[in-house]
């Protein structure tokens, strides 16, 4: 299943600020408690003041703080509500307590304390699963997606260094030009992450300073991966310890449940009559070209495609001005009432 084989590399590429980095004017942080388990808490921080945005961060197994970058500077106009998914970082719980659906669990648990009648959510990533997985339980409850460098809702046993094989979404035309998209990116991928480990400075000759040298080798690799302007890597931080493969792990080992929300994904989505925005780079290694997307798309009907010139899948850091804009009228669509601007 191609988006298990995706997740691999998306999970190894969690995007994180340092997990201090947490004191923010007007902000607050408290916890959810998951009454029927007192063993989970699930750690939320909410910024600013108006409508109420909650933010579903990558991974599985990731954590929330990677997201502040691009996204605190939306916080004049609107409350964005951050939180670890059950299991990440400041969200621990056993491996027995943690599936998809009881991610879906959470994010109702937390829509009822925060006292919202509907969610506008804002995804990366894998948190658009997440954010599907609510969907199909509640359409209801969901007011509008922005979904923002969002895993692709595609079926197919190939390597993720391919485009999936899925005969429902594409022509064997279209799946040919996808192929070739896909092998484009990882070929450019390998010549940009050469270009920047050539500039490094050589191996120390000593012990000083092998580790620092040995991790900016695997932070260039690990930009790579994330960026299109790849000599920016040492600002995509994170993965390593503020990542939790334990989470993922935890999901992906229900297939049954996740040929279930694989199956269910792309016809609620279609049948969602709310706004629904995908804001993404043309380099993002999930979907290069966003043509997955654009398919996937012309079956929603409210739906919008902002796809960002020279940028990966932290986009933010490619394209910081674009992004901006981008993000900010996504938002301005899933705040719309139905049949005109609010």
């Amino acid at each position: 299943m191609i988006i298990i084989k995706y997740a691999s590399i998306l999970l190894a590429a969690a995007l994180a600020l340092p997990a201090q980095a947490q004191v923010i004017p007007n902000s607050r942080s408290w916890y959810l408690h998951w009454r029927n388990d007192k063993e989970v808490r699930q750690y939320v921080l909410e910024v600013g003041r108006g409508p109420t945005v909650v933010v579903i961060h990558g991974g599985f197994g990731a954590e929330h703080s990677y997201l502040l970058e691009p996204l605190v500077p939306l916080t004049s106009n609107y409350r964005m509500v951050f939180y670890d998914q059950r299991g990440s970082l400041r969200s621990p719980a056993g491996n027995k307590e943690i599936s998809l659906s009881k991610l879906v669990d959470d994010l109702e648990a937390l829509r009822q304390q925060l006292g919202e009648e509907k969610l506008v959510l804002l995804t990366h990533s894998m948190g658009a699963a997440t954010a599907m997985g609510y969907l199909m339980r509640y359409p209801e409850r969901v007011r509008g997606l922005v979904l923002t460098a969002p895993m692709v809702p595609a079926e197919g046993e190939r390597s993720a260094l391919e485009a999936p094989l899925d005969p429902d979404l594409l022509t064997p035309e279209e799946q040919a030009q996808a192929d070739a998209r896909f092998a484009a990116f990882w070929a450019g991928e390998q010549q940009r992450v050469a270009q920047v480990k050539a500039r490094l400075a050589p191996a120390p000759s000593s012990t000083a300073g092998s580790d620092r040298y040995l991790t900016d080798q695997w932070h260039i690799e690990f930009g790579g991966v994330n960026l299109y302007h790849v000599e920016r890597w040492s600002q995509v931080m994170g993965g390593k310890n503020l990542f939790k493969q334990e989470v993922a792990d935890a999901i992906m080992a229900d297939r049954e449940a996740w040929q279930r929300w694989l199956k269910g994904f792309r016809p609620a989505l279609a049948s969602f009559r709310g706004p629904v925005d995908v804001v993404m780079g043309d380099t993002d290694f999930t979907d290069p070209g966003a043509g997955l997307w654009r398919k996937v798309l012309q079956r929603v009907g409210n739906a919008k495609l902002t796809v960002l010139p020279e940028a990966g899948h932290a986009y933010w850091i490619d394209q910081p001005g674009l992004s901006h804009g981008a993000l900010e009228a996504a938002l301005q669509h899933a705040f719309e009432p139905a049949g005109g601007k609010r």
